[in-house]
């Protein structure tokens, strides 16, 4: 069952009539991560759009942004949000519910909200607080182990400050 509200509205065409007529579409069934809890719509937001604040200050057209990312292995870094194209190859899977390449990420600014939206509902399921979320985001999580989080935390200090300072003015909107 789903209710009315969650619905789209779309027009087809009626060759008899030659006319387009509006129909009521159910909402389609999520795809790709499924989060175990159920985060308040406002929270995720805030996170992603203080993880696209700090990784993209100052571009004119965030979402169409890449840059090498440092390290040959990992590839450039893609989007508002600079995913690795590494990162992208391995979660876009599990994310997004399909491989999404390079070039389909960079056009499309939903598919970079949605797989950031999916990466952090996977760090909280996986008892990350908002400040270690960022500089997993920044620094990498594939060691999810407390030491791991406390060094990362430690070593990108300046960079988790100013994005929890972020957080909290845009979750007080």
């Amino acid at each position: 069952m789903f209710n009315i509200k969650d619905t789209t509205q779309r027009l087809i065409f009626d060759p008899i009539r030659k006319t387009l007529n509006p129909i009521v579409v159910p909402p389609m069934e999520p795809t790709g991560y499924k989060s175990k809890g159920n985060y308040p719509e406002k929270m995720v937001s805030s996170i992603r759009d203080s993880i696209r604040y700090m990784e993209s200050r100052g571009e004119k057209n965030p979402y169409s942004f890449y840059q090498h990312s440092g390290i040959d292995e990992l590839g450039d870094a893609l989007g508002a949000y600079q995913i690795t194209e590494a990162k992208l190859n391995e979660l876009s899977q599990k994310f997004l519910g399909r491989k999404v390449n390079r070039d389909e990420f960079l056009k499309d600014p939903s598919l970079q909200d949605r797989y950031v939206e999916s990466q952090i509902k996977y760090l909280l399921d996986n008892n990350f607080k908002v400040n270690s979320l960022f500089t997993a985001h920044r620094g990498g999580w594939s060691d999810m182990s407390r030491q791991a989080t406390i060094k990362r935390n430690s070593k990108y200090k300046q960079y988790m400050d100013e994005a929890t300072k972020k957080y909290k003015e845009l979750i007080l909107e």
